[in-house]
């Protein structure tokens, strides 16, 4: 989910676009602070993207984090290049599990929804893609 669904919707701490707003923007300041900009790659998946994109295969991220701190996760590993579409929580309304993310990502790529194979991390993100069919 989205910041701002969660403080809306799940914490019901406001529903005022301002403060929500707000908050949001400080728990992504906390998280990176918190964070300290240690990204780490899982193993295997350098390889598993340079393969990808040795066959031609189109790669979308997507991430329902702000694009700025997407973006420097993505730099922080030395992936930029690696993909065809960088989708993050500023280029929709709803977040994960919502399929929005990707419905967008697979139109970036010009492929129907339903020829793209998601890989994640989390039940929220199998859950987003089981809601595409």
């Amino acid at each position: 989910m989205k910041n701002e669904q969660v403080i809306r919707e799940v914490l019901c701490w406001s529903r005022d676009f301002i403060t929500v707003r707000r908050l949001s923007q400080r728990k992504e300041e906390l998280y990176e602070q918190f964070q300290g900009g240690c990204y780490r790659l899982l193993p295997g998946s350098r390889e598993f993207l340079e393969t990808l994109k040795a066959v031609q295969i189109p790669v979308a991220i997507v991430s329902t984090r702000p694009a700025r701190y997407l973006e420097r996760a993505v730099e922080a590993v030395g992936m930029e290049g690696f993909f065809d579409a960088v989708i993050s929580a500023d280029d929709v309304r709803r977040g994960k599990p919502d399929p929005e993310m990707y419905q967008y990502a697979a139109q970036r790529l010009q492929f129907i929804p339903e020829r793209c194979i998601v890989i994640g991390s989390s039940n929220s993100t199998i859950e987003g893609r089981m809601m595409l069919t």
